[in-house]
């Protein structure tokens, strides 16, 4: 049996004696959290771990992808040491501020972001952030970067000129290097995590959640992953589409990848396709038992691809879709 611990939670201490949950201790001493079953199936009352992982019972029911981010069950932790904890909703309120080191143009409408963040942001190759301008004003970005290099404090992100955005355009036209911008919560499972470096990945973007795959791609590649890696990036005209001459290089260096460019719109150009993208993973792939699916796009798109990896034989659970706005 363990000595009673204590939780650290918006910074209060609360203690948790032998033999009581997370929840319990913190319900005990009249700590509003959500909860509801108490019995790990309706997750209601799923916290993160700030300072390690948690007890592995604790996050028995939850995706491998929220585990891989110290997210556990309160109603079934029973903690070995102290924790500091927190909901997700405090996590998302925090922000941190960033400095513009590089601002590169990819194409004509796509803007390449390098921050620099002055304390350590938590990140996996592929989720998402919330950049935010001087005015507290932005848009959720997937993120570019590797993983690794959380440990730089630097950030990649791909910002598209979007019409009637004015965001966007302040990015493109205003912002300048040296310029302080914030960035809220790190989200989504849209990350590669290792244990099972044969399995084939799916990966399926639109326009600039290109990135998502950047950084996703990136993470795979130092894991030595060496399942087939298939790329779909589907934009609507030719000017959208963007880093095809490194994408190539890739598919020259790593055999198991592949690059897929799919112009919906423009049916003029050669040596890409003219079908909807799902249409053409669907003509490519007719089966995808045993894959696992990444899809980055707006809730049409990311659905349709969904449906459609499913009915190929992908298990629901190996599929992982993030739903970004169009606006």
């Amino acid at each position: 049996m363990y000595a009673s611990v204590n939780l650290l939670y918006k910074g209060q201490v609360y203690q948790c004696q032998p033999d009581e949950t997370v929840l319990d201790a913190l319900l005990r001493q009249q700590v509003p959290v959500p909860y509801s079953c108490k019995k790990q199936t309706c997750l209601s009352c799923m916290m993160r771990s700030l300072n390690g992982t948690p007890p592995v019972l604790s996050q028995r029911n939850l995706k491998e992808t929220l585990q891989l981010q110290n997210n556990f069950l309160a109603c079934a932790c029973y903690p070995d040491r102290d924790m500091e904890i927190a909901l997700a909703q405090d996590i998302a309120e925090t922000q941190i501020t960033a400095k513009v080191i590089e601002k590169n143009r990819l194409s004509d409408q796509i803007i390449e972001l390098v921050l620099e963040c002055e304390s350590p942001l938590e990140f996996y190759g592929g989720q998402s952030v919330l950049l935010l301008n001087y005015l507290h004003i932005g848009k959720k970005l997937s993120i570019a970067s590797a993983g690794s290099t959380k440990s730089k404090d630097r950030i990649e992100l791909h910002v598209e000129c979007l019409a009637n955005n004015c965001f966007a355009k302040w990015v493109h036209e205003i912002l300048m290097i040296d310029d302080e911008v914030f960035l809220g919560s790190v989200s989504g499972d849209m990350f590669y995590f290792s244990g099972q470096p044969n399995q084939a990945l799916l990966l399926v973007a639109w326009g600039s959640n290109l990135a998502a795959m950047i950084g996703l791609m990136q993470d795979a590649f130092e894991n030595n992953h060496s399942g087939e890696i298939c790329l779909f990036h589907g934009v609507a005209s030719k000017d959208q589409l963007y880093l095809q001459a490194e994408l190539n290089e890739i598919s020259d260096y790593f055999p198991n990848f592949h690059y897929i460019p799919c112009i919906e719109g423009d049916t003029a150009l050669q040596n890409v396709q003219h079908y909807s993208t799902d249409e053409i993973v669907a003509k490519m792939l007719p089966n995808l038992t045993g894959w696992k699916v990444f899809v980055c796009g707006n809730w049409v798109q990311t659905h349709n691809i969904q449906r459609y990896a499913y009915l190929a034989g992908a298990d629901m659970k190996d599929i992982y879709l993030e739903v970004m706005s169009i606006y």
